[in-house]
């Protein structure tokens, strides 16, 4: 079965993406990294990515370690971490 790992800023979005993730892949297994420290941080940084860019591309070197097919960054605030990550992991990050 594939493996689909999704990042999160936020624990809100875990359960309607592992549900929206269903309906769109059909069968999938799914496990998630959530950091809710991530945003505030950013919001008190004016948005300076360098200051959890380190911690993010851990979470998303675990997930591709853990057996990822596909890692999935859950917000649009790190969007650009995702783009980075995508140019140095072997699987893929949207």
């Amino acid at each position: 079965m594939k493996k689909l790992a999704i990042i999160h800023t936020t624990p809100v979005t875990v359960e309607p993406l592992k549900e929206l993730a269903r309906q769109v892949i059909g069968e999938i297994e799914i496990f998630n990294f959530v950091d809710d420290s991530i945003l505030p941080q950013l919001a008190g940084n004016d948005g300076d990515l360098s200051a959890v860019e380190y911690r993010w591309m851990h979470y998303a070197q675990f997930a591709e370690q853990a057996g990822a097919d596909v890692i999935l960054s859950a917000c649009s605030s790190v969007g650009q971490l995702a783009d980075r990550a995508d140019s140095r992991m072997s699987v893929p990050v949207l």
